[in-house]
């Protein structure tokens, strides 16, 4: 599973003619995932589904924001967590957020 937190602790501002950049000293490049972006496979195993299970997804109209500038889809962290604000659910009653309970 891909720890962000990990992700978060590889990565380290470089100045970079005036210009901030994230690099990735295991890898010795600039690292995509220290902009909050993840693959699909990456998201797949962050959220414990195949990526399949993505692809339904965005067929659907149901999975989070994505971009496919090619032929590989990117996924941008921001819009991951919005989209699971939007199907976080009440602890209490069990019901998402914001709808009546029963």
């Amino acid at each position: 599973m891909t720890d962000l937190a990990e992700i978060e602790k590889e990565c380290l501002d470089v100045d970079h003619g005036g210009k901030q950049l994230h690099f990735d000293f295991e890898s010795n490049t600039i690292n995509r995932q220290c902009y909050g972006i993840l693959t699909e496979e990456e998201l797949a195993s962050f959220l414990d589904v195949e990526p399949l299970t993505l692809s339904k997804w965005r067929r659907e109209g149901t999975g989070p924001r994505y971009a496919k500038p090619g032929k590989k889809v990117y996924y941008q962290i921001k819009h991951v967590i919005d989209w699971l604000d939007k199907h976080a659910y009440s602890v209490r009653t069990g019901v998402p957020d914001g709808q009546p309970a029963g």
